[in-house]
C-alpha cells in the first residue's frame, strides 16, 4: 500500500484548495516541489505549497477557511511538532492506512506573500501558468522563492536537498533561455530583483560554479571569487 501521497492525490488536493479559495474571492498559485515537478524536475512532490495573494487574511484564517468549507472533511488541523509553537499545521486525510496502521495524509502549506522567512512575489493573474485546474508560479520567480528556502534552512538537514533544487531549477532556466529581464517578467519589481542578488551571492559563495548560470539568467552576482564551468556535479 502506498505510504505518502501520490502525485495525482497532491494535484487533487491542490485543486480542491484552489477551488475553495476562488469561491471565497481569493486568488493564488502553487509553488514549491509540486511546481518544480510541473516545470519538469524528475523528483515527485510530497506535499502541497500554495500562496494566496491577499493582504487581508493571515495564514490561520486561510487554513480555517479550507477546514470549514471542505465538505468531505479532508482538510484538518493538528498541533505543530515544534515544541512551543503557536500555530497549527494543515493536513489532508487520504484513503487507506500505512503499514504501521496510521492514516495516510498530505501536508498542506498555505502562505501569504509576506512571510517570516519568504518574500513571495504577487504573480499577476495574466502571468500565472496553468496545468488543467492548477495555477502555478513561473520558473524564475519559483527559483527565487526556492533560493530563499535554502537560505532559511541552511543549518538544517534538508539544506543539501534545497541546494540541489536551486541548482536544478537554475539549470532548467538556463536551458530554456529564460531571463529575468524578459518582457513577460516585467511585473517583478526592480527592488525585488536587486534584493535577490544578495540571496544569489550567498548561494554562489557556497557553489561558485553556478555564478555563470545566474549571469546567464540575467542576474548581477556580487561575488569576487573565481568560477569555472557553471555546471556543478548533480550526484
Amino acid at each position: 500500500m502506498a505510504q505518502g501521497p501520490t502525485t495525482q492525490e497532491i494535484c487533487d488536493i491542490a485543486s480542491q484548495a484552489v477551488s475553495i479559495f476562488s469561491a471565497n474571492g481569493l486568488r493564488g498559485c502553487l509553488f514549491g516541489s509540486t511546481v518544480s515537478w510541473l516545470h519538469g524536475l524528475d523528483r515527485p512532490p510530497n506535499d502541497v505549497d500554495l500562496v494566496v495573494f491577499t493582504a487581508f487574511h493571515v495564514q490561520a484564517q486561510l487554513k480555517d477557511m479550507l477546514v470549514h468549507t471542505n465538505l468531505n472533511r479532508g482538510f484538518y488541523l493538528a498541533p505543530a511538532a515544534t515544541p512551543g509553537a503557536d500555530y497549527e499545521v494543515l493536513w489532508y486525510r487520504l484513503p487507506g492506512r500505512s503499514y504501521r496502521g496510521r492514516w495516510r495524509c498530505c501536508k498542506v502549506d498555505v502562505l501569504v506573500p509576506n512571510n517570516r522567512n519568504l518574500t513571495i512575489p504577487v504573480v499577476p493573474h495574466y502571468r500565472v501558468y496553468w496545468s488543467g485546474s492548477l495555477p502555478f508560479m513561473p520558473l524564475i520567480p519559483l527559483l527565487l522563492v526556492k533560493l530563499q528556502g535554502w537560505i532559511a534552512r541552511r543549518t538544517e538537514a534538508k539544506e543539501a536537498v534545497d541546494a540541489q533544487d536551486v541548482y536544478l531549477l537554475l539549470q532548467l532556466a538556463v536551458g530554456r533561455r529564460e531571463h529575468v529581464w524578459q518582457t513577460n517578467l516585467g511585473w517583478l519589481s526592480t527592488a525585488y530583483i536587486r534584493g535577490a542578488t544578495v540571496w544569489i551571492s550567498e548561494y554562489v559563495e557556497e557553489y561558485s560554479k553556478t555564478e555563470e548560470g545566474w549571469r546567464m539568467a540575467g542576474f548581477n552576482v556580487h561575488y569576487q571569487g573565481k568560477a569555472d564551468d557553471w555546471e556543478i556535479d548533480s550526484d
